[in-house]
């Protein structure tokens, strides 16, 4: 068979069961109050006892430059020129220095506190005699420094300055004394600064101006040595001079390049004669021309005689007489012309000569007046430099004097710390608070804790979360007055539903029948065993309860008593106890109609256990069981067994898988969950056909549900319950009412 499910059971999809929570918190409520107010009060009691502590706080601005004077007058000290980051350097520097050995000595030897108890306690004349007086003034002032706060207010220039102390007037002077200690320190950080970089600036003055009169002093000497007035104006003069040799040397050059081409010419007279030469001098000659038309004309008078005459003729021989004639004359006078050259060429020569001479030494006379000037540069360049080099310090000296006059501090006191009214802790709220939320999580801790050492089924949800089968009703407990166990009380705790039909017992029972119903029509539910894990768990006042309300909605309905160890339905309901179901079982002659016998409950028939046999389970495990329910079956709506626990003994089991139904019974706050899970696996185990379970004993309050239980006394009805009872009676009885 199938294992039930529960439809209304959370799975672990759905999320975190708030409802579940808030009916644990419910149920331990006491408890969530309990330690919470205590951990309330021992925190109250623990801050009555806790001296208060107070924190005062000035505020300090320090500013990227320092107030100016004078506005041509630069500052010698600059905060920063960087950036961002390198102002957060400074400021964080700031803060260091705040909170440094020398600041807190400063403050105490101004307020005088070196002694004061209240910052160091008592005096340990002991511990004091071993420490000098310098590591005691370090020790203590270091102590001091630590306890000082300093922190930059975010995106500001401002410094807040925190002391805590037991006395706000302490605080507050302590924490303006070391405020108006660090301005004074920088102030007179700057002005040593200043000193001292006067006194740097002053000495390399003088060394600047000592190396500005050595350069004018070289300056003088070197132009007076060089004339260096004159050095330009010769200067000029020697240029012009080498102009002028140089273009002398040019045309020396050119008459020489000629003289030796006329040269060159001339010697070709020994080779070409006069006529080959393309001398000027020779083809413009008058006399050499004159010359050349007589040998030309003799030369052609000698070839005309040579053909005429014999060699020895006179005409022959004075006509070559006359060409030898001319022909020397013609040479005479080529050699005058050649020396006329030779003579110009060597006068150019000598002229080149002297030119290059001359142009030599103008050139080494321009070379030495330039490097005359070059070195009169140098020193002029020198000079310049240490002139702007002296004249620079000798500014920045006369700033620094003024600066170190005027000097004015980049840092000042925004706010003095005013003497704090409100202690800074302990914060009773907030201590308050947290002890309140520290209890609650402890009281959470704690009712974890419950919870899980607590393994009885408490409520609903829990039983349907131990067996994932549906829970089909909650039975409120029934106050009886007197002993529980006396037959008396019994039976009137089982005849409760019945007798007040208008109480919240007589309530649940009808919303367990209705839920039987509802099952019975999906299931065709008409045999039922009611069940329990364990003993005393109301499992009969059940059977007897539901079976009541069942008649009372018109059906036809048989309770049979299979618990045939401890039985009590007789006595409950007031019948013969002689025959019963044991009678039928064990006898094959007895018919049911000698078995059954009618209540004072309408439509409710009994069928008690009858003498109790020393083999209960042999007996249910029979055929004639069988054939009794299908007997029953037929002249009866429902059929309800009332059977022993599951654990304690195996009938119920024996009969389970002849059942339509089994409703399994705990008992709040009784029933354990192991114990339920237990009997439910044992059902399991033989197929049987849970249907679901009934909490019984259900205490007024423990769900939110009965809380509302007047709804059912005053809130609907006009009438009380005892006059509704009342009148329910006379109309059963055929009475009438008012």
């Amino acid at each position: 068979m199938r294992r039930p499910t529960n439809r209304n059971a959370q799975t672990p999809a759905d999320g975190f069961d708030f409802s579940r929570l808030l009916r644990i918190t419910l149920r331990w409520w006491w408890v969530l109050i309990l330690v919470s107010a205590t951990a309330v009060g021992i925190a109250w009691a623990v801050l009555d006892r806790v001296q208060p502590l107070y924190r005062a706080t000035a505020t300090v601005i320090v500013s990227p430059t320092a107030p100016r004077v004078l506005d041509d007058v630069k500052d010698i000290i600059d905060v920063t020129e960087g950036g961002r980051r390198d102002f957060d350097e400074y400021m964080q520097t700031q803060l260091d220095i705040l909170k440094s050995q020398a600041v807190a000595e400063a403050v105490l030897d101004r307020l005088d506190l070196w002694a004061d108890e209240r910052l160091f306690g008592p005096a340990d004349a002991e511990s004091e005699q071993e420490l000098d007086a310098d590591t005691l003034r370090l020790t203590r002032s270091t102590s001091l420094a630590g306890r000082l706060k300093a922190s930059r207010v975010v995106d500001s220039l401002i410094i807040q300055v925190q002391f805590e102390h037991k006395e706000a007037e302490l605080a507050a002077a302590i924490a303006n004394e070391f405020a108006a200690v660090y301005v004074d320190q920088n102030l007179g950080t700057k002005r040593e600064v200043l000193d001292k970089a006067r006194s740097d600036l002053e000495g390399l003055l003088d060394q600047r101006l000592a190396a500005k009169k050595d350069a004018e002093r070289k300056n003088r000497a070197f132009s007076e040595r060089n004339n260096i007035v004159a050095v330009e104006t010769r200067r000029k003069e020697v240029n012009s001079e080498r102009q002028f040799y140089n273009q002398k040397m040019l045309e020396a050059t050119a008459l020489l390049v000629k003289a030796e081409a006329e040269l060159g010419e001339v010697a070709k007279v020994n080779t070409k004669g006069i006529y080959g030469i393309g001398l000027t001098e020779v083809i413009q000659n008058p006399v050499l021309n004159a010359l050349k038309v007589q040998h030309t004309q003799l030369k052609n008078e000698v070839s005309e005689n040579e053909l005429t005459f014999l060699e020895k003729h006179p005409k022959l021989m004075g006509s070559k007489q006359k060409l030898s004639h001319v022909s020397g004359a013609i040479q005479s006078e080529v050699r005058g012309i050649i020396r006329s050259v030779q003579a110009r060429a060597a006068a150019a020569k000598t002229e080149l000569d002297q030119f290059v001479v001359q142009f030599e030494e103008a050139r080494k006379e321009d070379e030495k007046l330039g490097q005359a000037m070059e070195e009169y540069d140098k020193l002029q360049k020198e000079l310049k430099e240490q002139t702007a080099l002296y004249d620079r310090i000798r500014k920045r000296y006369e700033e620094t004097v003024i600066t170190t006059s005027v000097a004015a501090n980049n840092v000042r006191v925004l706010d003095q710390a005013l003497v704090p009214n409100v202690p800074v802790w302990p914060r009773r709220n907030m201590v308050l608070g947290a002890a309140g939320f520290f209890g609650l999580l402890l009281s959470i801790a704690l009712i974890a804790l419950l919870e899980r050492a607590d393994t009885t089924i408490r409520d609903k949800a829990h039983a349907e979360e131990i067996l994932d089968i549906p829970c089909l009703g909650l039975i409120p407990t029934i106050s009886i007055t007197g002993n529980p166990a006396d037959i008396e009380n019994t039976r009137v705790r089982d005849l409760f539903v019945h007798d007040h039909p208008l109480s919240e017992p007589a309530e649940q029972a009808r919303t367990l029948r209705t839920n039987l119903l509802f099952l019975s029509a999906e299931r065709k539910l008409k045999t039922i065993l009611v069940t329990s894990a364990l003993p005393e768990e109301g499992k009969t006042t059940i059977a007897i309860q539901t079976s009541a309300t069942l008649a009372s909605a018109g059906g036809k309905v048989v309770l049979i008593e299979a618990d045939m160890r401890r039985p009590r339905l007789a006595q409950t309901m007031g019948v013969s106890e002689d025959c019963g179901l044991s009678t039928y079982l064990a006898n094959r002659d007895t018919e049911v109609r000698d078995i059954v016998q009618r209540s004072h409950i309408p439509n409710l028939d009994i069928i008690v256990c009858g003498l109790i046999p020393p083999n209960p389970a042999e007996l249910l495990n029979s055929l004639r069981l069988n054939q009794l329910i299908a007997r029953l079956h037929e002249q009866y709506d429902m059929v309800v067994f009332d059977s022993p626990p599951v654990n304690a003994v195996s009938d119920a089991l024996v009969m389970a898988s002849r059942i339509d139904g089994v409703l399994l019974v705990a008992k709040a706050k009784r029933t354990t969950s192991e114990a339920l899970r237990t009997a439910f696996n044992s059902l399991m185990n033989v197929d049987a056909p849970v249907v679901g379970t009934v909490l019984n004993d259900v205490h007024r309050g423990t769900l939110g549900y009965y809380k509302k239980g007047k709804y059912y006394r005053t809130g609907y009805y006009k009438r009380t319950p005892e006059e509704l009872e009342e009148q329910a009676r006379r109309v059963n009885s055929g009475g009438s009412s008012s």
